[in-house]
C-alpha cells in the first residue's frame, strides 16, 4: 500500500478519536451542568419544604472567586490622597500615614482604616445628587464603590451622608465601607473608612462550596441559630477582608444571603453562618 494511502488513514483514525474524545467531554460537562442545576433546584425546594421560599430565578451563577490575600500598597494609599486632595504631600507616618493637600486632609492605617477631612469649598454639590456625586468621586480616584445607603446625619438641617461599599473587579468587599459627609451642599468629610489595601493574589488551597450547598448551610444556621425568616431575596458572592499580620491582609470569600429577616453570611470554605 502506498505510504500516502497509510497516511490518510492515520489522519482518518485520529480524527475519529478527537472527535470522540471531544464529544465524550462535552457530554460529562452536559451531565454535570445538568446535576448542577439539580442540585441548585433540589436546594431551593429544600427551603420551601421548611418554609422559607425563594425564587428560583434569583439563583445567581457559580461562582469562581477563591480565597485571597493582598499587601499593604502605600502607593496606592498616596494616589488615592493625590486624586481628593490635590498635590498631596506626606506629613507623617508614625501609627498612621497622613497627607495634606489644596482640598484638605487625609490619613490612613496599615489595617485599611482611612479618613479625609475637606476644605471649605473643596468639593460642592452644585445640584447633584449626593449619591451620583459619592460614586462618582470615589470611583474617579480609584475607590471603586457602589452606593449602599443614603440619610440625614444626626438629624442634623442640611446634613446628608452617604454610605458607599468597595468593590474589587465588580465583587463586593462587604466590609470596605466608607461614609461621605456633605453639609450645606458640600463634602465636608469621609469618615468610618475601610479600603482594601492592596492587589489580592490567589491563597489557593481551599475547596469552595457551589451555591447549593451555601443554600443548605444557610438553612442549617438559620435553625440552629432559632432565626426566624420566611423568604430568601437574593444571595451575592463577595469577600470580607480581614488584617493579618502588618501590612497584610485576608480576603475570605463569603455569599451574602439577603432575607426578609435581614442579611446573613455564609462562609464559602467552611459554610459557617452569621447574621450580618
Amino acid at each position: 500500500m502506498e505510504w500516502s494511502k497509510i497516511k490518510n488513514i492515520i489522519i482518518i483514525i485520529l480524527l475519529t478519536v478527537n472527535a470522540f474524545l471531544l464529544i465524550s467531554v462535552a457530554d460529562r460537562e452536559w451531565k454535570s451542568a445538568q446535576y448542577q442545576e439539580e442540585a441548585r433546584l433540589g436546594a431551593v425546594e429544600v427551603l420551601r419544604s421548611n418554609r422559607i421560599e425563594m425564587d428560583e430565578k434569583s439563583l445567581p451563577p457559580e461562582t469562581g472567586l477563591l480565597p485571597m490575600t493582598a499587601e499593604r500598597d502605600r502607593e496606592g494609599e498616596a494616589a488615592l490622597a493625590g486624586a481628593l486632595l490635590t498635590n498631596a504631600v506626606k506629613t507623617g507616618d508614625r501609627g498612621r500615614d497622613t497627607y495634606e493637600g489644596e482640598k484638605g486632609s487625609a490619613w490612613f492605617r496599615l489595617d485599611g482604616s482611612f479618613g479625609f477631612t475637606f476644605a471649605a469649598g473643596a468639593y460642592p454639590l452644585d445640584g447633584t445628587d449626593p449619591a451620583k456625586h459619592a460614586q462618582a468621586l470615589l470611583s474617579g480616584a480609584g475607590y471603586l464603590c457602589e452606593v449602599v445607603e443614603t440619610g440625614a446625619a444626626d438629624e442634623e438641617i442640611g446634613t446628608t451622608y452617604v454610605r458607599v461599599r468597595q468593590t474589587w473587579e465588580d465583587t463586593p468587599l462587604f466590609n470596605c465601607t466608607a461614609r461621605l459627609l456633605y453639609r450645606n451642599g458640600e463634602l465636608v468629610s469621609i469618615d468610618e473608612g475601610t479600603r482594601l489595601i492592596g492587589t489580592p493574589v490567589a491563597a489557593g488551597g481551599a475547596d469552595t462550596l457551589n451555591v447549593a450547598a451555601v443554600l443548605l448551610r444557610f438553612l442549617s444556621g438559620v435553625r440552629d441559630g432559632g432565626h426566624v425568616c420566611r423568604e430568601v431575596l437574593s444571595l451575592t458572592a463577595g469577600y470580607e477582608v480581614t488584617p493579618e499580620t502588618s501590612g497584610q491582609a485576608r480576603l475570605s470569600l463569603v455569599w451574602q444571603v439577603m432575607t426578609d429577616a435581614g442579611p446573613f453570611q455564609v462562609d464559602g470554605v467552611t459554610g459557617e453562618v452569621k447574621q450580618a
